[in-house]
C-alpha cells in the first residue's frame, strides 16, 4: 500500500473486528498501517495500492513514534 503519509509505504499488518459489531459481519472491522518513516498525528489521507482503486482513510498514530496508524471503518 503507499499513501500520503510523508509519502511512504504503508504495509497493512492487521484486520480486526470491532467489539460492538455484527458477529461475522464484513463491513466494520479497523486496519492496522505500519509506515516505514514516522509521519504525522493524524488526518485524512489517499491510500492505493496497484489494481485497486484509491480510497480515503483517517489514520490515527497509535505509537508516539509514529509508524503505526489506525483506521476504523464502521458501516453499519
Amino acid at each position: 500500500w503507499s499513501s500520503d503519509v510523508c509519502s511512504s509505504d504503508l504495509k497493512l499488518v492487521k484486520v480486526t473486528n470491532l467489539p460492538a459489531a455484527e458477529k461475522g459481519s464484513e463491513r466494520s472491522f479497523a486496519l492496522t498501517f505500519r509506515a516505514v518513516r514516522p509521519g504525522p498525528d493524524q488526518g485524512t489521507f489517499q491510500v492505493r495500492r496497484r489494481r485497486f482503486k484509491a480510497t480515503s482513510l483517517f489514520l490515527v498514530a497509535t505509537d508516539e513514534t509514529r509508524r503505526t496508524y489506525r483506521a476504523v471503518v464502521n458501516n453499519r
